[in-house]
């Protein structure tokens, strides 16, 4: 089956919108997991909700000074 070409940007931004969401990965990534489109989705989705989750321990640590 052929997919279109889609642009890492938008990729990209996917991931982020559906990592701030809350979304599960499995929900939020609509391309194949085995093609290079999912793995970047899956890569940036899982280091920007990674970073979110550092961000938010982060400032809980500073509110409970």
């Amino acid at each position: 089956m052929d997919f279109p070409i889609v642009s890492l940007d938008k990729i990209e931004r996917e991931a982020k919108e559906a990592a701030e969401a809350g979304h599960s990965l499995n929900f939020a990534c609509r391309y194949p997991f085995d093609e290079r489109s999912g793995q970047h989705f899956k890569r940036v989705f899982n280091e920007h909700r990674a970073a979110l989750r550092t961000r938010t321990v982060q400032l809980q640590s500073e509110d409970a000074q």
